[in-house]
């Protein structure tokens, strides 16, 4: 009986430091940010499409709007005219997946298929918040000729 119950702590030590592993894998913090970048386009919220941009993005899309390039998600709304279904510069791929082979500490790349192509969506982080790159995204494969 004695050793059933000193046996017992290190099976529950057991027990405790493999569930977590059971729960499945966290997606990866930029993949989130690119999927939430997806649906702001396509419900509309300009707002937060403009926020999910790196600066650079922001600022050469202020440049051709014709707005101050800190402008507000708010100020940027007004401009985009962002609605429901909207394509922002490309359509963006909605299966969209992590390039596991280009992953460093504050860049990812994000695969998908878009009108029968490979695309590559850089994110940024940027300030801790993963952000889309538009100027570094295209498509991955060259077109064909």
């Amino acid at each position: 009986v004695t050793r059933a119950v000193a046996f017992a702590p290190l099976l529950l030590l057991g027990v405790a430091l493999t569930l977590p592993g059971c729960a499945g894998r966290k997606k990866d913090p930029a993949l989130v940010a690119y999927q939430s970048f997806v649906a702001s386009v396509r419900g509309g919220r300009a707002d937060r499409v403009w926020n999910g941009l790196t600066l650079e993005s922001r600022a050469r899309l202020a440049k051709s709007l014709g707005i101050a390039p800190d402008a507000t998600g708010k100020q940027a709304a007004e401009v985009l005219g962002v609605r429901p279904g909207w394509q922002f510069e490309f359509d963006l791929p909605k299966q969209a997946k992590l390039d596991k082979e280009a992953i460093e500490p504050d860049r990812r790349i994000v695969r998908g298929p878009l009108a029968g192509r490979q695309w590559r969506i850089v994110m940024r982080q940027v300030d801790g918040a993963w952000r889309v790159d538009l100027d570094a995204s295209r498509p991955a494969d060259p077109q064909p000729g």
